[in-house]
């Protein structure tokens, strides 16, 4: 028997895109997320129909897949450091912009 050590198992592979890559990536989604809710809204409004956009659901639809997509980065090795920069993002925008807007929307 050789007292020869075993080689280390190789890490997992990384992406080059880190937390900071993924905070930027998503506030921009949010603010194209922002722009296309308000240009709906405004859509939906001018043509006086009842549609999903004026809803507070409908609202929230492009926030609720950014959401979604940032959690779903989070369940592969390689793209987890991306993923939770966008989640960071995503759960920040919630708190500081979202729901005080709507606060103020619904009349609370």
């Amino acid at each position: 028997m050789s007292d020869t050590p075993q080689p280390a198992p190789e890490p997992p592979p990384r992406s080059r895109l880190g937390i900071w890559a993924g905070t930027g990536i998503g506030c921009g989604l949010h603010v194209i997320a922002m722009l296309l809710t308000l240009t709906l809204m405004s859509i939906a409004m001018s043509t006086g129909g009842r549609a999903l956009t004026t809803t507070t659901a409908g609202q929230l639809i492009p926030f609720i897949v950014i959401a979604a997509v940032s959690l779903l980065l989070l369940f592969p090795a390689r793209t987890r450091r991306l993923g939770a920069g966008m989640t960071i993002v995503a759960a920040a925008s919630w708190l500081v912009v979202i729901g005080p807007c709507f606060g103020l929307y619904g009349g609370y």
